[in-house]
């Protein structure tokens, strides 16, 4: 096997060639050694040589080699003048996945947002504006914030406050109608709970028995009213003044007031029940996930329908031109 010649005869011989000092990586794999030690054996050498015996300029110092910090997961490496040459992640994902992956979710949060926006315009307007109008507010959600970018890099102030003007209110306004779209959707698929209170149970039976009362006095008045006819009928058949004329007279009358008095009767049932039906109270209990939460919280429904809708407009809204930004500039 092959000796290999000491470190000062390996550095010299580079020395010699006018390039000056070897690179430390060089040395280092060169001799198997590490490259602080290269480094170092470098700088001895500078020092303890003879260089004017010799009839050599004396060669600049050594390039110091590259010095490594970890910091977590993060190592970061540093040249001999304390610049960061590089950073690298050792567990992070590489970045054009995490471009690819935040051009994603950009895209699916402009989708959701472009269907809210469109629902919310297409309630008065037609489809084919609806379109239009939708497509421009995602359209400046997504772009302004790269103009904003572009122009605070060209130090152009005005331009930059213009456009954000457009983007608060561009977003502001999906957001309303993101959080519209939420409560409508949510406010037909809400299921109540009825519960009837402790009399609720009496008051049904007396509404029953007034309904049922009611129609038995219209089947009775229907045979009144079917007797009345026959006998009027009747009553063209004899003379005025005779003895069957004036019994039937006598008994129309009495058929009129029976059906006068079940009409009465009809009435004065129909108002009792109007009168309880009115008392009768309800506890009226959503049955849904927001309801467990006012359970738990004691917070209105209400109140927390919006927030948690407005965490989903904060989500589909904002982050979306966020992550476009982030696919485009990171």
């Amino acid at each position: 096997m092959r000796k290999l010649p000491t470190i000062e005869s390996t550095i010299m011989a580079v020395v010699k060639t006018g390039n000056g000092y070897p690179d430390p990586d060089w040395l280092a794999s060169y001799r198997g050694i590490s490259q602080d030690a290269a480094y170092a054996a470098m700088v001895e050498h500078r020092a303890n040589t003879d260089w004017q015996s010799m009839d050599i300029p004396v060669p600049p110092m050594p390039k110091a080699p590259d010095r490594e910090i970890s910091l977590d997961d993060v190592t970061v490496r540093v040249d001999n003048g304390g610049r960061v040459n590089s950073i690298h992640s050792i567990h992070s994902i590489p970045k054009d996945i995490l471009k690819g992956v935040f051009a994603i979710l950009s895209i699916l949060c402009a989708i959701r947002s472009w269907g809210f926006v469109y629902t919310w315009f297409a309630q008065w307007d037609s489809g084919f504006f609806s379109v239009i109008l939708a497509s421009i507010l995602v359209g400046v959600q997504i772009a302004m914030p790269q103009a904003i970018i572009f122009a605070v890099r060209e130090y152009r102030y005005a331009l930059t406050t213009i456009c954000t003007l457009v983007v608060v209110i561009s977003v502001l306004f999906s957001m309303i109608t993101t959080i519209g779209g939420l409560y409508n959707d949510r406010s037909k698929s809400i299921q109540f709970a009825s519960a009837q209170d402790s009399q609720s149970a009496g008051v049904n039976d007396q509404l029953q028995r007034l309904e049922l009362e009611n129609s038995r006095i219209l089947d009775g008045q229907k045979i009144d009213i079917v007797e009345l006819g026959t006998l009027q009928k009747n009553l063209e058949k004899y003379q005025p003044g005779t003895y069957e004329y004036n019994r039937t007279v006598n008994r129309i009358d009495a058929v009129k007031a029976r059906i006068d008095a079940a009409n009465a009767k009809v009435a004065k049932n129909d108002s009792v029940r109007l009168s309880v039906s009115s008392a009768v109270v309800y506890t009226v209990k959503r049955n849904d996930f927001y309801q467990f939460l006012d359970d738990i919280t004691g917070l209105d429904t209400k109140l927390l329908e919006f927030i948690i809708s407005i965490i989903v407009s904060i989500i589909v809204d904002i982050a979306g031109p966020v992550f476009a930004t982030l696919a485009l500039f990171l």
